[in-house]
């Protein structure tokens, strides 16, 4: 299934990676932005995507994220329909804990671009596998697949039903990971998928061997560590992203959940 790229992601992948832009620390609300693009809200949503493009790799603290967070917010209020703007924001928001954040902006892209399945798409999945809701993903999964393209249509109408059987599941979002990949030309953004693909394959590598741990011994494991040896697992898989892999409650491997963050993309407390 390809998902496709724009023009300006092209052009902004080529580029060198760069570090988070300390201009960034000031991000101009809606009005104030449109004002000093001339009043034209559609060049200042264009030249809020693009600054956030660029660094969309180099996010570390939760300051940056949220600053990020709140600049594609403010670049979907003045354009919704930005292609490069909802399709940034699927990349990085959901995966650093602004799940809703980025729902509002797809749910404005689907209602703007009403030709587009992308956007339902992706609000499809971020409920299917971030917000643990196979029922409502389903449906939107269904709306997506009436306005996709014939060659993915059938396929989307089978995931689907899939994912109402299934429920969350990290290789069907493997899956996904690994079409956005495929559809992003080379350069910062497609370097920050396929880390986000090696996070994912690590994860499913920890759940084979913990499966094989629980065979073997007749019970779960108390550390990763445990798991090394069993299920073809030779050493710990690194995280790219340094979140870090641990067992929950239940004693199933997860990825180290982001810390919580605010709904609404905004500054942390102490910085307004």
């Amino acid at each position: 299934m390809f998902l496709g790229t724009s023009p300006l992601l092209k052009r902004i992948g080529a580029q060198e990676p760069k570090a988070w832009d300390p201009e960034l620390s000031v991000v101009l609300p809606p009005s104030l932005a449109t004002a000093m693009a001339g009043g034209d809200r559609f060049l200042a949503a264009n030249l809020q995507v693009i600054r956030g493009a660029v660094v969309a790799n180099r996010l570390e603290s939760d300051t940056e994220k949220a600053l990020f967070a709140r600049l594609l917010a403010n670049a979907s209020r003045m354009n919704p329909a930005h292609e490069d703007g909802y399709y940034i924001a699927q990349s990085i928001l959901p995966w650093n804990g602004y799940v809703q954040a980025n729902q509002r902006i797809q749910k404005a892209a689907a209602e703007a671009r009403s030709w587009d399945w992308l956007p339902l798409f992706f609000r499809a999945f971020n409920r299917y596998y971030f917000l643990r809701e196979p029922g409502p993903a389903s449906a939107l999964l269904r709306d997506a697949a009436m306005r996709a393209p014939a060659a993915n249509r059938e396929k989307l109408l089978a995931s689907a039903v899939r994912w109402r059987a299934l429920g969350r599941e990290p290789g069907e979002a493997l899956r996904i990971v690994r079409a956005m990949v495929e559809g992003t030309p080379e350069g910062d953004l497609r370097r920050n998928l396929r880390a986000r693909q090696t996070q994912l394959e690590g994860l499913l590598k920890l759940r084979d061997a913990a499966e094989a741990f629980r065979k073997e011994e007749g019970r779960g494991p108390r550390s990763l560590k445990e798991l090394v040896g069993y299920g073809g697992l030779q050493a710990l898989p690194e995280d790219p992203f340094k979140d870090g892999y641990t067992l929950n409650d239940a004693g199933k491997v997860v990825i180290t959940p982001p810390k919580p963050l605010r709904e609404e993309p905004g500054l942390p407390e102490g910085m307004q």
